[in-house]
Order: structure tokens, then C-alpha cells, then sequence
């Protein structure tokens, strides 16, 4: 089973969403998801064998609504994180 952490999420205030970045084993993903979808800090996302496209959210049956493809160094993710936020 892969996983990947969510190391910081911050909310838009343009518009009802969140950035977040997330750390897999590949690398960075800096995605954007509704802000109404319940994510903290720290919390894990998982990716079942027998399900290679879904990500799950640990703790409950949720599905992540957003790859994660790790493409990303963490500079590259700092700077795509803060440039959504600034727009």
C-alpha cells in the first residue's frame, strides 16, 4: 500500500478551496481541493494495491478528490504552493 503525508494546507480566500502539498514517496504534489474537504496538517493518504488510480483518506472511507503524482521537489512545491496562494 502506497501513502503520502499532507504537510501543509492552507485555505484560498478568493475562492472555496484549499491548497495543499503533499509528500509521497515520489516526491511533492501541490494540489488544489474544496475547502470544505476535511484535511489536516499531518494526516495520511493511502492508495490501496488493488485500487492503483484512488487515494483514500486515513481514518475514514473518503476518497482524496486530487492525484498525487509526487512529480515535484520540495522548492518547486514551496514555490507553486505560495504562488496559488498569492493569486
Amino acid at each position: 500500500m502506497e501513502k503520502a503525508i499532507v504537510v501543509n494546507r492552507q485555505v484560498l480566500t478568493s475562492r472555496p478551496q484549499a491548497v495543499l502539498m503533499v509528500h509521497s514517496l515520489n516526491g511533492y504534489t501541490v494540489c488544489v481541493i474544496p475547502a470544505a474537504f476535511s484535511l489536516v496538517v499531518g494526516q495520511e493518504l493511502y492508495r490501496p494495491e488493488h485500487h492503483r488510480g484512488v487515494w483514500r483518506v486515513s481514518g475514514s472511507n473518503d476518497l482524496f478528490p486530487a492525484n498525487v503524482t509526487g512529480s515535484m521537489t520540495l522548492d518547486e512545491a514551496q514555490r507553486a504552493f505560495n504562488q496559488i496562494l498569492s493569486q
